[in-house]
């Protein structure tokens, strides 16, 4: 048992160093923190570190009542309004106007061809 939980954290490290985008959601702010700050302890034992920097988070409320940052295990987190995840742009609207606007969005040639 104890080899076999080994190896799983064994794959689990490998899988973990080639991810280095994770998307987290929740239907409140202070849910959403709480779960960072888990991904943060998790990820301290498996000697990784999250980049606070890098970090966002994206509010789908009205952004003339959003925070502009939050604090993070006393590290600064910005709020936006969109942020680019997996190369596309993710807004607070759900639109994907901007991707669809933008001449080098995959789908574009593949519409261009339905038209």
């Amino acid at each position: 048992m104890i080899q076999e939980i080994s190896a799983n954290r064994k794959r689990l490290f490998k899988l973990l160093l080639i991810l280095d985008s994770v998307a987290l959601l929740a239907d409140m702010l202070e849910v959403l923190l709480l779960a960072l700050d888990v991904l943060k302890d998790e990820a301290r034992l498996l000697g990784l570190e999250v980049n606070w920097q890098k970090t966002k988070i994206q509010s789908t409320t009205d952004p003339a009542t959003a925070r502009s940052s939050v604090h993070i295990s006393s590290k600064p987190v910005d709020v936006v309004e969109s942020f680019i995840y997996l190369g596309s742009e993710i807004h607070s609207t759900g639109s994907s106007e901007p991707d669809c606007a933008s001449s080098d969005w995959p789908g574009q040639k593949l519409f261009q061809r339905l038209e």
